[in-house]
């Protein structure tokens, strides 16, 4: 066990059952006050890149890089709303292109396979 841990748990003794009850409560809940002492619910990485129309793996890579703050719930990763959208005033994203602005790949006419039938072709006439 870590050390922050074991001093969890030493103070978690000292506490009567209904302080122990609600510090449980309160370390299971998937709120968070805000400065102004509102309660907002926290985000999972799904809902954060669905708010901010990105992909899980771009939320998640930055919360491990520290550019946007997480908070970890056991395994599960959580994201206030107003971090999140302090992360995205502050990032600069490109904007996507519309698929019909895309560029068009070209083909050449000298492939090694379109070389290979020409010279059959040629052979056998």
């Amino acid at each position: 066990m870590s050390e922050l841990g074991g001093m969890i748990l030493s103070l978690a003794h000292q506490l009567d059952d209904a302080e122990r009850a609600e510090l449980g409560r309160l370390l299971r809940s998937d709120r968070v006050p805000t400065p102004s002492g509102d309660v907002e619910p926290l985000l999972t990485c799904a809902e954060a890149a669905c708010r901010a129309q990105c992909h899980v793996e771009t939320i998640r890579r930055a919360v491990a890089r520290g550019t946007l703050r997480g908070s970890r719930a056991g395994r599960f990763l959580r994201i206030a709303p107003s971090d999140l959208d302090n992360w995205l005033r502050r990032t600069s994203r490109c904007q996507a292109r519309p698929p019909n602005d895309r560029p068009t790949r070209r083909r050449t006419s000298s492939s090694p396979m379109r070389e290979a039938l020409a010279l059959l072709e040629r052979s056998v006439a």
